[in-house]
Protein backbone atom coordinates (compact mmCIF):
# COMPACT_ATOMS: atom_id res chain seq x y z
CA UNK A 1 0.00 0.00 0.00
CA UNK A 2 3.00 2.25 -0.47
CA UNK A 3 1.30 4.40 -3.10
CA UNK A 4 -1.45 5.55 -0.74
CA UNK A 5 1.04 6.04 2.08
CA UNK A 6 3.32 8.09 -0.18
CA UNK A 7 0.41 10.33 -1.17
CA UNK A 8 -0.36 10.95 2.52
CA UNK A 9 3.26 11.75 3.36
CA UNK A 10 3.70 14.07 0.38
CA UNK A 11 0.38 15.74 1.23
CA UNK A 12 1.53 16.42 4.80
CA UNK A 13 4.68 18.10 3.48
CA UNK A 14 2.60 20.10 0.99
CA UNK A 15 0.29 21.32 3.77
CA UNK A 16 3.31 22.54 5.75
CA UNK A 17 4.50 24.45 2.68
CA UNK A 18 1.06 25.98 2.08
CA UNK A 19 0.80 27.07 5.74
CA UNK A 20 4.25 28.62 5.46
CA UNK A 21 3.35 30.45 2.24
CA UNK A 22 0.09 31.80 3.71
CA UNK A 23 1.90 33.21 6.77
CA UNK A 24 4.80 34.62 4.73
CA UNK A 25 2.45 36.33 2.29
CA UNK A 26 0.41 38.02 5.03
CA UNK A 27 3.17 38.96 7.49
CA UNK A 28 6.29 39.21 5.27
CA UNK A 29 7.98 37.14 8.00
CA UNK A 30 9.71 34.13 6.46
CA UNK A 31 10.81 32.71 9.81
CA UNK A 32 7.29 32.78 11.25
CA UNK A 33 5.99 31.01 8.14
CA UNK A 34 8.60 28.28 8.28
CA UNK A 35 8.09 27.63 11.98
CA UNK A 36 4.32 27.43 11.49
CA UNK A 37 4.78 24.83 8.75
CA UNK A 38 7.20 22.73 10.81
CA UNK A 39 4.91 23.01 13.84
CA UNK A 40 2.11 21.40 11.84
CA UNK A 41 4.35 18.43 10.97
CA UNK A 42 5.28 18.01 14.65
CA UNK A 43 1.66 17.48 15.76
CA UNK A 44 1.18 13.78 16.69
CA UNK A 45 -2.07 13.46 14.73
CA UNK A 46 -0.23 14.52 11.58
CA UNK A 47 2.77 12.30 12.26
CA UNK A 48 0.59 9.25 12.84
CA UNK A 49 -1.86 9.79 9.97
CA UNK A 50 0.75 10.74 7.36
CA UNK A 51 1.91 7.11 7.20
CA UNK A 52 -1.55 5.75 6.36
CA UNK A 53 -3.25 5.21 3.01
CA UNK A 54 -6.17 7.47 3.92
CA UNK A 55 -7.81 10.41 2.14
CA UNK A 56 -7.61 12.98 4.95
CA UNK A 57 -4.22 14.59 4.33
CA UNK A 58 -4.77 14.74 0.57
CA UNK A 59 -8.05 16.55 1.21
CA UNK A 60 -6.34 18.94 3.63
CA UNK A 61 -3.55 19.58 1.11
CA UNK A 62 -6.10 20.55 -1.54
CA UNK A 63 -7.95 22.69 1.00
CA UNK A 64 -4.91 24.61 2.27
CA UNK A 65 -3.67 24.85 -1.30
CA UNK A 66 -6.91 26.62 -2.21
CA UNK A 67 -6.44 29.04 0.68
CA UNK A 68 -2.84 29.70 -0.36
CA UNK A 69 -3.90 30.54 -3.91
CA UNK A 70 -6.76 32.81 -2.83
CA UNK A 71 -4.68 34.70 -0.26
CA UNK A 72 -1.94 35.35 -2.82
CA UNK A 73 -3.82 35.51 -6.14
CA UNK A 74 -7.36 36.30 -5.03
CA UNK A 75 -7.23 39.66 -6.79
CA UNK A 76 -7.26 37.97 -10.22
CA UNK A 77 -10.02 35.95 -11.96
CA UNK A 78 -7.58 33.08 -12.56
CA UNK A 79 -6.65 32.97 -8.88
CA UNK A 80 -10.29 32.93 -7.82
CA UNK A 81 -11.13 30.07 -10.20
CA UNK A 82 -8.12 27.93 -9.25
CA UNK A 83 -8.59 28.54 -5.53
CA UNK A 84 -12.31 27.73 -5.61
CA UNK A 85 -11.75 24.56 -7.67
CA UNK A 86 -9.11 23.35 -5.19
CA UNK A 87 -11.66 23.80 -2.41
CA UNK A 88 -14.19 21.77 -4.41
CA UNK A 89 -11.59 19.05 -4.97
CA UNK A 90 -10.97 18.95 -1.21
CA UNK A 91 -14.68 18.43 -0.50
CA UNK A 92 -14.89 15.64 -3.06
CA UNK A 93 -11.90 13.99 -1.41
CA UNK A 94 -13.43 14.20 2.07
CA UNK A 95 -16.84 15.79 2.51
CA UNK A 96 -16.18 17.29 5.96
CA UNK A 97 -13.80 19.80 4.33
CA UNK A 98 -16.77 21.73 3.00
CA UNK A 99 -17.01 24.08 5.99
CA UNK A 100 -13.82 25.55 7.51
CA UNK A 101 -11.67 26.37 4.48
CA UNK A 102 -14.52 27.67 2.25
CA UNK A 103 -15.72 29.86 5.14
CA UNK A 104 -12.19 31.19 5.70
CA UNK A 105 -11.73 31.80 1.97
CA UNK A 106 -14.96 33.78 1.63
CA UNK A 107 -14.16 35.85 4.74
CA UNK A 108 -10.71 36.66 3.32
CA UNK A 109 -12.07 37.59 -0.11
CA UNK A 110 -14.79 39.78 1.42
CA UNK A 111 -12.50 41.66 3.77
CA UNK A 112 -9.56 42.00 1.41
CA UNK A 113 -11.15 42.34 -2.04
CA UNK A 114 -14.81 43.18 -1.46
CA UNK A 115 -18.09 41.30 -1.47
CA UNK A 116 -18.22 40.82 -5.26
CA UNK A 117 -15.09 38.67 -5.36
CA UNK A 118 -16.23 36.86 -2.23
CA UNK A 119 -19.52 36.12 -3.97
CA UNK A 120 -17.66 34.96 -7.09
CA UNK A 121 -15.57 32.57 -4.99
CA UNK A 122 -18.65 31.22 -3.20
CA UNK A 123 -20.52 30.97 -6.51
CA UNK A 124 -17.82 28.92 -8.23
CA UNK A 125 -17.37 26.70 -5.17
CA UNK A 126 -21.09 26.14 -4.67
CA UNK A 127 -22.00 25.93 -8.35
CA UNK A 128 -19.33 23.42 -9.35
CA UNK A 129 -19.81 21.41 -6.17
CA UNK A 130 -23.59 21.20 -6.58
CA UNK A 131 -23.36 20.34 -10.28
CA UNK A 132 -20.92 17.50 -9.58
CA UNK A 133 -23.20 16.22 -6.82
CA UNK A 134 -26.30 16.19 -9.04
CA UNK A 135 -24.46 14.49 -11.92
CA UNK A 136 -22.87 11.82 -9.73
CA UNK A 137 -26.11 11.17 -7.86
CA UNK A 138 -28.02 10.83 -11.15
CA UNK A 139 -25.47 8.49 -12.71
CA UNK A 140 -25.40 6.28 -9.60
CA UNK A 141 -29.21 6.35 -9.24
CA UNK A 142 -28.99 7.89 -5.77
CA UNK A 143 -26.08 5.75 -4.67
CA UNK A 144 -23.76 8.73 -4.29
CA UNK A 145 -26.02 10.46 -1.74
CA UNK A 146 -26.68 7.16 0.03
CA UNK A 147 -23.01 6.28 0.48
CA UNK A 148 -21.68 9.80 1.14
CA UNK A 149 -24.47 11.16 3.36
CA UNK A 150 -26.85 8.46 4.58
CA UNK A 151 -24.11 5.94 5.37
CA UNK A 152 -22.16 8.55 7.37
CA UNK A 153 -24.91 9.54 9.80
CA UNK A 154 -23.59 7.34 12.60
CA UNK A 155 -24.66 7.39 16.25
CA UNK A 156 -22.95 10.04 18.39
CA UNK A 157 -21.21 9.10 21.64
CA UNK A 158 -20.41 11.92 24.03
CA UNK A 159 -17.73 9.73 25.62
CA UNK A 160 -15.82 9.70 22.33
CA UNK A 161 -15.90 13.51 22.16
CA UNK A 162 -14.86 13.95 25.80
CA UNK A 163 -11.97 11.49 25.53
CA UNK A 164 -10.59 13.07 22.37
CA UNK A 165 -10.97 16.55 23.85
CA UNK A 166 -8.96 15.50 26.89
CA UNK A 167 -6.25 14.13 24.62
CA UNK A 168 -6.26 17.32 22.54
CA UNK A 169 -6.03 19.50 25.65
CA UNK A 170 -3.12 17.43 26.97
CA UNK A 171 -1.25 17.49 23.65
CA UNK A 172 -1.78 21.09 22.49
CA UNK A 173 -2.64 23.28 25.50
CA UNK A 174 -0.65 26.28 24.32
CA UNK A 175 -1.86 26.06 20.72
CA UNK A 176 -5.46 25.88 21.97
CA UNK A 177 -4.90 28.96 24.16
CA UNK A 178 -3.38 30.84 21.22
CA UNK A 179 -6.28 29.73 19.04
CA UNK A 180 -8.80 31.11 21.56
CA UNK A 181 -6.88 34.40 21.81
CA UNK A 182 -6.62 34.66 18.03
CA UNK A 183 -10.34 33.97 17.61
CA UNK A 184 -11.11 36.71 20.12
CA UNK A 185 -8.90 39.18 18.24
CA UNK A 186 -10.52 38.21 14.94
CA UNK A 187 -13.96 38.97 16.42
CA UNK A 188 -12.71 42.40 17.52
CA UNK A 189 -11.44 43.07 14.00
CA UNK A 190 -14.80 42.01 12.58
CA UNK A 191 -16.66 44.39 14.89
CA UNK A 192 -14.38 47.29 14.00
CA UNK A 193 -15.11 49.62 11.10
CA UNK A 194 -14.17 48.64 7.55
CA UNK A 195 -11.85 51.63 7.22
CA UNK A 196 -9.91 50.77 10.35
CA UNK A 197 -9.47 47.11 9.45
CA UNK A 198 -8.39 47.23 5.82
CA UNK A 199 -4.81 46.02 6.46
CA UNK A 200 -3.55 42.68 5.21
CA UNK A 201 -2.77 41.44 8.72
CA UNK A 202 -6.32 42.16 9.87
CA UNK A 203 -7.67 40.23 6.91
CA UNK A 204 -5.31 37.40 7.81
CA UNK A 205 -6.64 37.31 11.37
CA UNK A 206 -10.23 37.33 10.17
CA UNK A 207 -9.52 34.47 7.78
CA UNK A 208 -7.65 32.47 10.43
CA UNK A 209 -10.37 33.11 13.02
CA UNK A 210 -13.01 31.82 10.60
CA UNK A 211 -10.81 28.81 9.86
CA UNK A 212 -10.37 28.01 13.57
CA UNK A 213 -14.12 28.35 14.15
CA UNK A 214 -15.06 26.13 11.20
CA UNK A 215 -12.39 23.54 12.01
CA UNK A 216 -13.56 23.41 15.64
CA UNK A 217 -17.14 22.76 14.55
CA UNK A 218 -15.95 19.99 12.22
CA UNK A 219 -13.79 18.52 14.99
CA UNK A 220 -16.84 18.20 17.26
CA UNK A 221 -18.13 15.43 14.97
CA UNK A 222 -15.32 13.25 16.33
CA UNK A 223 -17.94 11.96 18.72
CA UNK A 224 -19.44 9.83 15.93
CA UNK A 225 -18.89 6.09 16.18
CA UNK A 226 -15.94 5.12 13.98
CA UNK A 227 -14.26 8.53 14.21
CA UNK A 228 -10.57 8.95 14.97
CA UNK A 229 -7.92 11.66 15.31
CA UNK A 230 -8.16 12.41 11.59
CA UNK A 231 -11.07 14.66 12.58
CA UNK A 232 -8.50 16.89 14.31
CA UNK A 233 -6.18 17.41 11.33
CA UNK A 234 -7.96 20.48 9.98
CA UNK A 235 -7.97 22.07 13.45
CA UNK A 236 -4.24 21.32 13.67
CA UNK A 237 -3.66 23.27 10.45
CA UNK A 238 -5.78 26.18 11.70
CA UNK A 239 -3.90 26.37 15.00
CA UNK A 240 -0.58 26.27 13.13
CA UNK A 241 -1.70 29.34 11.18
CA UNK A 242 -2.56 31.11 14.43
CA UNK A 243 0.89 30.24 15.78
CA UNK A 244 2.50 31.72 12.66
CA UNK A 245 0.63 35.01 13.03
CA UNK A 246 1.53 35.17 16.72
CA UNK A 247 5.20 34.52 15.91
CA UNK A 248 5.10 37.51 13.60
CA UNK A 249 4.09 39.59 16.62
CA UNK A 250 0.76 40.64 15.12
CA UNK A 251 -1.89 39.96 17.74
CA UNK A 252 -3.98 42.48 19.62
CA UNK A 253 -4.25 46.26 19.09
CA UNK A 254 -1.09 46.92 21.12
CA UNK A 255 1.18 45.26 18.57
CA UNK A 256 0.24 47.92 16.00
CA UNK A 257 0.94 50.84 18.31
CA UNK A 258 4.25 50.01 19.99
CA UNK A 259 7.17 48.15 18.38
CA UNK A 260 8.42 47.09 21.80
CA UNK A 261 5.12 45.31 22.51
CA UNK A 262 5.26 43.60 19.12
CA UNK A 263 8.81 42.47 19.99
CA UNK A 264 7.58 41.14 23.34
CA UNK A 265 4.68 39.27 21.71
CA UNK A 266 7.00 37.69 19.15
CA UNK A 267 9.51 36.48 21.73
CA UNK A 268 6.81 35.39 24.12
CA UNK A 269 5.30 33.29 21.33
CA UNK A 270 8.71 31.74 20.64
CA UNK A 271 9.04 30.69 24.29
CA UNK A 272 5.49 29.33 24.49
CA UNK A 273 5.76 27.41 21.23
CA UNK A 274 9.11 25.93 22.28
CA UNK A 275 7.35 24.54 25.36
CA UNK A 276 4.46 23.40 23.16
CA UNK A 277 6.90 21.57 20.89
CA UNK A 278 8.00 19.57 23.92
CA UNK A 279 4.42 18.40 24.49
CA UNK A 280 4.12 17.48 20.81
CA UNK A 281 7.36 15.48 20.79
CA UNK A 282 6.38 13.67 23.98
CA UNK A 283 2.98 12.62 22.65
CA UNK A 284 4.42 11.68 19.25
CA UNK A 285 6.92 9.34 20.90
CA UNK A 286 4.28 7.90 23.23
CA UNK A 287 1.51 7.70 20.61
CA UNK A 288 2.17 7.21 16.88
CA UNK A 289 5.71 5.84 17.34
CA UNK A 290 4.61 3.20 19.84
CA UNK A 291 1.55 2.38 17.74
CA UNK A 292 3.76 1.84 14.70
CA UNK A 293 6.05 -0.45 16.70
CA UNK A 294 3.05 -2.45 17.93
CA UNK A 295 1.70 -2.83 14.41
CA UNK A 296 5.05 -4.08 13.16
CA UNK A 297 5.27 -6.87 15.76
CA UNK A 298 2.79 -9.29 14.09
CA UNK A 299 4.26 -8.64 10.62
CA UNK A 300 5.31 -12.28 10.09
CA UNK A 301 1.88 -13.55 11.10
CA UNK A 302 0.21 -11.06 8.77
CA UNK A 303 2.41 -12.30 5.91
CA UNK A 304 1.14 -15.83 6.66
CA UNK A 305 -2.43 -14.56 6.76
CA UNK A 306 -1.90 -12.77 3.45
CA UNK A 307 -1.01 -16.11 1.85
CA UNK A 308 -4.01 -17.79 3.49
CA UNK A 309 -6.30 -15.16 1.96
CA UNK A 310 -4.62 -15.68 -1.41
CA UNK A 311 -5.14 -19.44 -1.17
CA UNK A 312 -8.82 -19.32 -0.25
CA UNK A 313 -11.48 -18.62 -2.83
CA UNK A 314 -13.72 -15.61 -2.39
CA UNK A 315 -15.98 -14.38 -0.90
CA UNK A 316 -14.16 -13.43 2.32
CA UNK A 317 -15.45 -11.21 5.11
CA UNK A 318 -13.03 -9.02 7.07
CA UNK A 319 -12.96 -5.83 9.14
CA UNK A 320 -9.56 -4.44 10.28
CA UNK A 321 -7.59 -6.38 7.69
CA UNK A 322 -9.77 -5.87 4.62
CA UNK A 323 -6.53 -4.68 3.01
CA UNK A 324 -5.33 -8.27 2.80
CA UNK A 325 -8.25 -9.00 0.47
CA UNK A 326 -7.49 -5.99 -1.72
CA UNK A 327 -3.76 -6.78 -1.86
CA UNK A 328 -4.68 -10.20 -3.23
CA UNK A 329 -6.77 -8.52 -5.94
CA UNK A 330 -10.00 -9.98 -4.59
CA UNK A 331 -13.20 -7.91 -4.41
CA UNK A 332 -14.58 -6.73 -1.07
CA UNK A 333 -17.92 -8.42 -0.39
CA UNK A 334 -18.99 -5.74 2.13
CA UNK A 335 -17.47 -3.12 4.39
CA UNK A 336 -18.85 -4.42 7.70
CA UNK A 337 -18.64 -1.19 9.73
CA UNK A 338 -20.62 0.85 7.22
CA UNK A 339 -23.22 -1.86 6.68
CA UNK A 340 -23.58 -2.44 10.42
CA UNK A 341 -24.33 1.24 11.01
CA UNK A 342 -26.89 1.16 8.19
CA UNK A 343 -28.48 -1.97 9.64
CA UNK A 344 -28.65 -0.38 13.10
CA UNK A 345 -30.31 2.68 11.55
CA UNK A 346 -32.89 0.47 9.82
CA UNK A 347 -31.74 1.62 6.37
CA UNK A 348 -30.31 -1.71 5.21
CA UNK A 349 -31.77 -5.22 5.51
CA UNK A 350 -29.07 -7.59 6.77
CA UNK A 351 -31.22 -10.72 6.39
CA UNK A 352 -29.63 -11.97 3.12
CA UNK A 353 -26.14 -11.64 4.62
CA UNK A 354 -27.23 -13.46 7.79
CA UNK A 355 -28.61 -16.29 5.67
CA UNK A 356 -25.31 -16.53 3.79
CA UNK A 357 -23.37 -16.68 7.06
CA UNK A 358 -25.67 -19.41 8.43
CA UNK A 359 -25.23 -21.35 5.19
CA UNK A 360 -21.43 -21.11 5.66
CA UNK A 361 -20.94 -19.54 2.25
CA UNK A 362 -17.82 -17.68 3.45
CA UNK A 363 -14.71 -19.86 3.65
CA UNK A 364 -12.96 -17.22 5.80
CA UNK A 365 -14.18 -14.50 8.18
CA UNK A 366 -11.58 -12.22 9.80
CA UNK A 367 -12.71 -10.44 12.98
CA UNK A 368 -10.12 -8.31 14.74
CA UNK A 369 -10.19 -7.99 18.55
CA UNK A 370 -8.48 -4.88 19.92
CA UNK A 371 -7.18 -5.34 23.44
CA UNK A 372 -9.16 -3.27 25.92
CA UNK A 373 -11.84 -2.08 23.50
CA UNK A 374 -14.51 -4.27 21.84
CA UNK A 375 -14.43 -2.37 18.54
CA UNK A 376 -15.75 -5.44 16.71
CA UNK A 377 -19.18 -4.71 18.24
CA UNK A 378 -19.26 -1.52 16.14
CA UNK A 379 -18.22 -3.37 12.99
CA UNK A 380 -20.66 -6.31 13.15
CA UNK A 381 -24.26 -6.45 14.35
CA UNK A 382 -25.06 -8.86 17.20
CA UNK A 383 -26.90 -11.04 14.69
CA UNK A 384 -23.82 -11.24 12.44
CA UNK A 385 -21.58 -12.11 15.36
Amino acid sequence: MWTGRAISTISALAIAIFISRIIQAQTEDRTAGRIAGVLFLAIPYVGGWSSLARVDLLALALSTGGLAVLTQRGNTPKGIIIGALLLVAAVYTRQSYGLAAPLAACVWMWHRHGWRRAAATAGIFGGVGLTLFLVLNFVTKGGFFFNIVTANVNPFKMDNLVNHWRGLRSTMPILLALGAAGLGWAIQVLLATRKATASTIHSAWLMTGAYVLGATLSALTIGKIGSNVNYLLELSAALSLVAGLALAGNIGPWSEQAPVIKFAIRNGAVILLTIQMGFLMRDTLQGPVQDLKARRIPEARLEDLLWEVRRIKEPILADEFMGLITLNEKPLYIQPFEMTQLANAGVWDQSPLLESIRAQEFPMILIHHFMGYPVYTERWTPEML
